[in-house]
């Protein structure tokens, strides 16, 4: 629900399913160790992602700490100071407790017979995972496979924010090739892993997309309702992005091409954008519309592009809506 806030930039909407949303996170309690109490008759991973038994309790703990992230964002948006410091500190008491189930090899909860893959993953999401914790998380994301295709996306989205683009394109590849090259290829996703099992059109399937175009491309809004846009392409093991997302603003469409010594953006935007420009070097050249804007380690004065900074990875430049061609080398 704030994701789609953040997509739109409604803000009724959230004052709509606000009160709700704070009653029913109020139902769950917490137990002696901090943590909340995720016995139920009926888990849900038991139906949703039942290829491998679960850790339920890192997991629902992972997913009730990031659902009162959203909520603590939900109440400063809409101006409830003493209730998102009520939030806060229900996460920082919940992340305290949740270290407890630390292990040299991961998040585990004592018994479970093996770090969870799903359990990790949402807790490198939710903001759980310290970095320091990233190593040990990255090993299990690219070793285990227990995941159904419902929990497939958040394996992938975790690897991302952690940096691993390489290693996610490697697992989508592995998962998705069935449904994509095998014998019994569709023209849409399968429900679950195994064809003869599940429906052969599946929303849940389509995690893939969203990865593609939020962190390949790296298309997404940098201010509610993409009154500013951000476009980062990551490669990873790609030469080639093609992307379109249709947004509240208008149609975002990008064309990247990565070779050894240049970069290549094609782009039409319909609001200002922060575009991050691959760096291949601290001196490269960038040009943008016929228009040289950076140049021998220093920005250059110019009505296209306005410099904002630069880290180890990208140049960033604010541009206006339009079209642009920008070429890095």
């Amino acid at each position: 629900m704030y994701e789609y806030y953040e997509y739109t930039g409604k803000k009724e909407f959230l004052e709509y399913v606000y009160p709700s949303i704070k009653n029913y996170l109020n139902l769950w309690q917490v137990n002696e160790n901090g943590l909340m109490d995720c016995t139920v008759a009926y888990p849900i991973w038991e139906w949703g992602d039942s290829v491998a038994s679960c850790d339920y309790q890192a997991i629902e703990n992972a997913w009730y700490y990031f659902a009162l992230s959203k909520i603590a964002q939900m109440a400063e948006a809409l101006g409830y100071e003493n209730e998102k410091l009520e939030f806060l500190e229900k996460m920082a008491l919940l992340k305290t407790s949740y270290h407890q189930l630390w292990t040299e090899n991961g998040y585990q909860s004592q018994n479970y017979e093996k770090p969870d893959e799903r359990a990790n993953a949402v807790a490198v999401i939710a903001g759980l995972a310290d970095k320091d914790k990233y190593p040990v998380i990255k090993e299990i994301l690219t070793n285990s496979y227990d995941s159904t295709v419902y929990m497939e996306k958040y394996i992938l989205e975790a690897l991302c924010k952690m940096g691993n683009i390489k290693e996610v394109q490697q697992r989508m590849e592995k998962r998705y090739n069935q449904m994509v090259n095998g014998e019994k290829a569709c023209s849409t996703l399968w429900e679950n892993w195994n064809y003869e099992s599940g429906t052969k059109n599946h929303a849940w399937a389509g995690g893939p997309l969203i990865i593609m175009s939020k962190y390949f491309a790296g298309i997404e809004p940098l201010e509610k309702g993409y009154e500013t846009i951000s476009i980062e392409p990551q490669f990873g093991n790609l030469k080639k992005i093609e992307a379109a997302v249709s947004t509240i603003k208008g149609n975002i469409k990008l064309q990247a091409e990565k070779s050894e010594n240049e970069v290549f953006l094609h782009m039409t935007v319909p609001a200002k954008t922060r575009v991050a420009i691959p760096k291949l070097k601290d001196d490269s050249k960038i040009i943008v519309n016929e228009k040289t804007v950076y140049k021998k380690g220093k920005p250059k004065k110019n009505r296209i592009a306005q410099y904002d900074y630069e880290d180890e990875k990208y140049f960033y430049f604010y541009v206006e809506s339009g079209e642009y061609e920008i070429i890095s080398k």
